[in-house]
């Protein structure tokens, strides 16, 4: 029997489930579709057969028994029947991959009928599709406040030199913004404004017409169904308030990490009117009702704007917090690290993506090294800092790229372990990425004795580049100290392999250990893990340890390693 083609067996699938190929140069199949006796007249395009390109499925038209607005349902009534990103397909499986296609586009289709209870949750959860922002691809929000919040909005350069484009900001701090201009490449500042919040209820909707909202009165209407007057009265209150400040106000609307947004651009001679006859009102006792009429009134002016905005949320809690559902992140801590080279270097970075340095929390770097050429080819940092001290340069290249507004501080100042027992007044837990065996012991010395003992954080590169280590000590005893691990790990190499020989330079500069950033970027991993372990409450297992080179070093899983009976650094009286 001849084998069939990819396509032929995609063809037959979709003969098997009712639908008919269309003569055409490209493989299209159509099928009236019946749910509850509801007719649904679907067209689906097969773009390749190993689904690279995953197929188009539209409606030829909504049902008139269905509302006008159904939710998954795009532009040119294209169906989003599944969430690709989530769903992982053989692509040799021809037919598997197009019976899932088939059975989600009719599951979505039961759904529009069967389930009309959810159809507004659905239109919830994508609400800033279906919003449809008009103006500017880029507005971002800094802050989430419902005072004293301020837009920008700026012309950037953008990395492609001949093209820049414009961008809008919100954030409650000038400084924040201000920040954020320079960090975008803004070349050219626009306007700037007063913003301010609404939060929108829990079980807002969408009407079938009238939606997006073309203009301020369909805005009014729209929270006036879902908040009642007093959102409405609160919209009014920030508009009438903001336009006696500036022609230009944006709104944003909260709700849940969703966030829209409007610009309203108002003359000045309406405004100046607005505000004239608002006054003489409000000597007379204000109206709300005349409040509305004359704002409303601005508004429509000639030459007035109105605008949708969809903001990406860039607040420094959401996007430390994003990837830590259900987790503590590391804002509001006060951490140390000693060490900023190239395991420091990652380890920094991935402590300030996990929240370090923000909501009163601050992160202190400490480094006494310059950055050099040789060090490029492991560390984070690149070419524009060479020759500067190393944790200067993390502190500054942390700043821009963040962001919020870190506590950054850099200490280029050898950082002394007899202080143990005084860091507590400073620090909440202490990182220790040197990868220096003589201070690592120094330090943990000193602070088995405090009378305060801080929780270390212990991340090492070992067996020349083979082996990444992190150790949390939280000063309980009975579990293995820093030296401790080295007093057990005489048999970390495999019998028979020759350990890696430190490679001399000339007097003065030390002899280094040659090994790839791989090995720095899993122990920075380590370093992460073993932190947002801490301040999650759960400190086993205390050793971490990967075997990069598993044939040359012993696997060793990670574990509670008990604490060597005689140590001279953690066991004493």
């Amino acid at each position: 029997m001849e084998k069939l083609s990819p396509f032929g067996l995609i063809h037959q699938t979709m003969m098997r489930n009712g639908y008919k190929r269309v003569p055409s140069r490209q493989q299209i199949y159509k099928q009236d579709v019946a749910v509850n006796n509801i007719i649904f007249s679907v067209k689906v395009i097969i773009h390749d057969a190993y689904f690279d390109q995953w197929p188009s499925v539209f409606l030829e038209e909504i049902p008139e028994q269905l509302p006008y607005r159904l939710p998954h349902v795009l532009c040119g009534l294209n169906l989003c029947y599944l969430d690709t990103s989530s769903v992982a397909l053989d692509r040799y499986s021809f037919e598997s991959n197009m019976a899932l296609v088939l059975e989600q586009t009719t599951n979505l289709l039961e759904q529009f009928v069967k389930s009309p209870e959810l159809l507004q949750n659905e239109f919830r959860r994508e609400l800033s599709y279906y919003w449809k922002g008009q103006l500017y691809s880029s507005c971002y929000l800094l802050s989430e406040v419902t005072k004293n919040s301020t837009f920008l909005i700026f012309n950037r350069k953008t990395l492609t030199a001949d093209e820049d484009t414009f961008e809008i900001v919100v954030a409650e701090d000038l400084d924040d913004i201000n920040k954020w201009y320079k960090k975008r490449n803004g070349i050219d500042e626009m306007c700037r404004g007063p913003a301010f919040f609404i939060d929108l209820p829990n079980d807002v909707t969408l009407p079938e017409n009238s939606w997006p909202p073309e203009n301020f009165d369909e805005v009014l209407e729209w929270l006036r169904e879902n908040g009642g007057v007093n959102t409405v009265n609160k919209l009014l209150d920030n508009v009438f308030s903001c336009l006696s400040k500036s022609l230009d106000v944006v709104g944003v609307f909260n709700f849940h990490d969703i966030k829209l947004g409007v610009l309203l651009r108002v003359p000045f001679s309406s405004a100046y009117k607005l505000l004239k006859e608002a006054g003489t009102s409000r000597r007379k006792g204000v109206n709300p009702q005349v409040k509305k009429a004359l704002i409303r009134n601005a508004i429509k002016a000639n030459n007035s704007s109105f605008y949708r905005l969809s903001f990406d949320d860039s607040s420094a809690d959401y996007v430390t917090g994003r990837n830590l559902v259900g987790r503590n992140s590391l804002k509001g801590v006060r951490v140390a690290q000693i060490g900023c080279g190239t395991v420091g270097g990652a380890a920094a970075q991935m402590l300030v993506q996990a929240g370090a340095g923000i909501n009163g929390g601050s992160f202190d770097l400490y480094d006494t090294d310059t950055l050099k050429s040789e060090n490029l080819g492991r560390h984070v940092l690149g070419v524009s800092y060479l020759g500067e001290n190393k944790a200067d340069a993390m502190s500054h290249w942390l700043s821009i790229n963040h962001v919020g507004t870190l506590e950054l501080n850099s200490i280029t100042s050898i950082f002394d372990p007899t202080t143990a027992s005084s860091l507590y007044k400073k620090y909440d837990l202490i990182v220790d990425a040197t990868g220096d065996h003589q201070f690592s012991t120094s330090l943990c010395h000193y602070m088995h004795r405090a009378e305060n003992p801080l929780p270390v954080i212990y991340g090492w590169v070992d067996a020349g580049g083979l082996i990444a280590r992190s150790l949390l000590d939280d000063g309980d005893n009975k579990y293995a100290c820093y030296y401790c691990i080295f007093q057990r790990q005489d048999n970390i190499f495999k019998d028979g392999v020759e350990r890696q020989p430190w490679q001399p330079r000339a007097c003065g500069l030390g002899s280094f250990m040659p090994f790839s950033s791989q090995a720095s970027f899993y122990t920075a991993g380590f370093i992460q893990q073993s932190c947002l372990d801490w301040t999650n409450g759960k400190s086993s297992p205390r050793l971490k340890h990967y075997a990069i080179d598993q044939e040359q070093v012993m696997i060793v899983k990670n574990k509670d390693m008990k604490a060597v009976t005689s140590c001279v650094c953690c066991s004493f009286q």
